[in-house]
């Protein structure tokens, strides 16, 4: 069994093209390692209920080694994550700058 996200992951070439369609683009990537970090602690906080569904020690080592592969990768900037709004051609909507429809506050920092 592999543990995997319900992500789409493209090659660099195809999110470049899709910026020249870009209304808006946001890059999330520094707020992952804390996400992760934190689900990473919350499942082994609750590894008793996990072990009393049933599952096995192969499910949690893989789920422990998916929390930390990709932590680790969002840290080291392996792996990112952007958000995007498109704009059908023609959109009357006037584009602004990219990442400047909304704003993010900064990331923390997890020991």
């Amino acid at each position: 069994m592999f543990a995997t996200a319900a992500n789409l992951i493209p090659t660099l070439l195809v999110p470049i093209l899709m910026l020249q369609r870009a209304y808006d683009a946001t890059f999330l990537g520094q707020f992952v390692p804390l996400t992760l970090a934190h689900w990473r602690r919350r499942f082994a906080a609750s590894l008793g209920e996990v072990r009393t569904l049933g599952f096995s020690e192969e499910f949690i080592r893989t789920w422990e080694f998916y929390f930390c592969y990709c932590e680790g990768g969002f840290r080291e900037r392996m792996i990112g994550d952007v958000q995007m709004l498109f704009a059908k051609p023609r959109c009357r909507r006037a584009a602004a700058p990219i990442g400047t429809a909304r704003r993010w506050p900064a990331a923390a920092s997890v020991s």
